[in-house]
């Protein structure tokens, strides 16, 4: 295993080669969810559905209940497209229980292949949730979008979809609706249909700090024994009780503006190898028989981009 650490600004420092960039990014995509999101998740779950819960319950639940201010249907916000689906899915493999069910009541969840073209936007809506959902414990359901983007396109036909979910799906208030959508997705549909007026929860996942992106990236630093003795990102140091890994994660956060799937980008491109200098090597302690290298060794190296 290589050994893993900052270089000082002096050290020359090189581009990572392809096969190890690729390691290293497939690496990053195996974190899980951020801790921070799945937590404020949960929160607002229990909160959202136990209200829908009693309000359901003390309720004579005709199919004519009236949705406005039923509390139904549970819009999570992400900052881009890819951020909602990601942490959407592992909340609800925490949620359900070994029958896939919250409650007694199954957990229904949008099963994606390819995107429905827009001829089929209506069509597969109607395939995964145009049908009740039965359980022989309940007679109420959860249904799982967990990437809105898939089911309209900006066009004047792009919108069926979104409006068959409107007006035939989100009425049913038997249903609890979890739906995923960017920031730039969710203004849009906020623009052009009445789709927020459906949804008294919105929730907006939160802008990650810098100790917050510290402690999820710390699996990957750990493995790789990564040091900062110097910062990335530009970072001025400004208190001395700092620590350059401290700086780094902070100047994180501020270029990727806390967005984890930023971060993530950010920080594979700031990552950069160094030839392992005489003074690394003063510390290895070398056999008589052991033959000098032949090749260079590389460390990987916070970095500035």
């Amino acid at each position: 295993m290589e050994t893993v650490k900052a270089a000082p600004s002096e050290e020359i420092l090189l581009q990572l080669p392809n096969e190890l960039r690729q390691e290293l990014l497939e690496q990053l995509h195996e974190l899980p969810s951020n801790p921070t999101h799945l937590e404020q998740l949960t929160e607002d779950f229990t909160s959202f559905f136990d209200s829908w819960d009693q309000r359901y319950c003390a309720t004579d639940t005709s199919p004519n209940w009236n949705i406005e201010g039923c509390g139904n249907v549970w819009i999570i916000v992400g900052a881009s497209t890819s951020d909602s689906p990601m942490v959407i899915a592992d909340f609800i493999q925490d949620l359900a229980d070994s029958s896939y069910q919250y409650k007694k009541l199954p957990i229904q969840s949008c099963q994606y292949g390819s995107r429905p073209g827009n001829n089929e936007l209506r069509k597969y809506l109607q395939t995964q949730f145009g049908h009740r959902l039965p359980s022989p414990e309940s007679d109420r359901a959860i249904a799982v979008i967990p990437c809105l983007e898939n089911h309209f396109l900006r066009n004047i036909d792009g919108l069926e979809g979104i409006d068959y979910l409107r007006d035939s799906l989100l009425t049913d208030t038997s249903i609890f609706w979890i739906i995923g959508v960017g920031q730039v997705a969710w203004q849009y549909l906020q623009a052009i249909s009445a789709l927020e007026s459906y949804s008294d929860h919105v929730t907006h996942l939160e802008k990650l700090s810098g100790e917050q992106l510290e402690q999820w990236f710390k699996a990957v630093t750990t493995e790789l024994d990564i040091s900062f003795k110097s910062s990335s990102l530009r970072a001025e140091p400004s208190d001395n009780d700092l620590s350059w890994r401290t700086q780094y994660f902070k100047s994180l956060a501020r270029e990727s503006k806390g967005v984890d799937a930023v971060a993530v980008q950010l920080f594979l491109e700031t990552l950069q190898l160094r030839e392992e200098t005489a003074e690394d090597n003063e510390t290895k302690e070398l056999s008589e028989e052991e033959s000098p290298r032949e090749h260079p060794t590389y460390a990987l190296s916070g970095a500035e981009s």
